[in-house]
């Protein structure tokens, strides 16, 4: 039962994270990725934030803080 509570934070973190990372473009500047010029530092930061904030009901702090520091690399690759 556990895992499937971390199965589905991972999903929550990454529908939440990523479905809003577009509009947070719109509002939030900032400095391009030195490798990725298509997205910002500051953008991705703030998607990996409402991530771990969206799992933070689901899962301990530590792992929310996890969860957000993930969401802001994954968001900084050039996919």
């Amino acid at each position: 039962m556990l895992s499937l509570l971390k199965a589905q934070a991972g999903w929550l973190a990454l529908g939440v994270g990523d479905g809003l990372a577009p509009f947070l473009a719109a509002v939030i500047g900032g400095p391009n990725w030195p490798w990725c010029a298509r997205k910002r530092i500051l953008v991705s930061a703030a998607a990996g934030a409402v991530a771990g904030l969206a799992v933070l009901p689901v899962v301990p702090l530590p792992a929310a803080l996890a969860v957000a520091a993930a969401g802001t690399v994954a968001d900084s690759l050039p996919l």
